[in-house]
């Protein structure tokens, strides 16, 4: 038997999962609330974040002036902060999408 003994498998992922904190609803949660503290309070209510896979944040915005503006002007710099705020997970890229998704959560 190796040092620390055997352990099972299911019960050692979700230990892992914690101690990552990166359960699905929990990262998407950490994600978008880092995200508004980043942008801002008007760019925060006019993006979402929709996902995060492999170490690719994807942002719906609801224009293309401003999905533009974000990934022109501002990608770089919303980078580096979210690397800040999230040292544990490494955002590799920003991905901005158009999205219609926005404007149905409005109404």
């Amino acid at each position: 038997m190796r040092r620390g003994g055997v352990q099972r498998l299911g019960k050692t992922i979700p230990e892992v999962l914690e101690l990552a904190e990166l359960s699905r609803p929990m990262l998407l949660g950490k994600l978008s609330e880092a995200w508004k503290q980043v942008v801002g309070a008007e760019t925060g209510a006019r993006t979402k974040v929709q996902g995060f896979r492999h170490g690719c944040l994807h942002i719906l915005v609801d224009s293309a002036a401003r999905r533009w503006e974000l990934e022109n002007f501002h990608a770089g710099g919303l980078l580096e902060a979210l690397r800040e705020k999230l040292p544990k997970l490494y955002v590799k890229q920003l991905r901005f999408h158009l999205g219609a998704e926005l404007d149905k959560e409005e109404t």
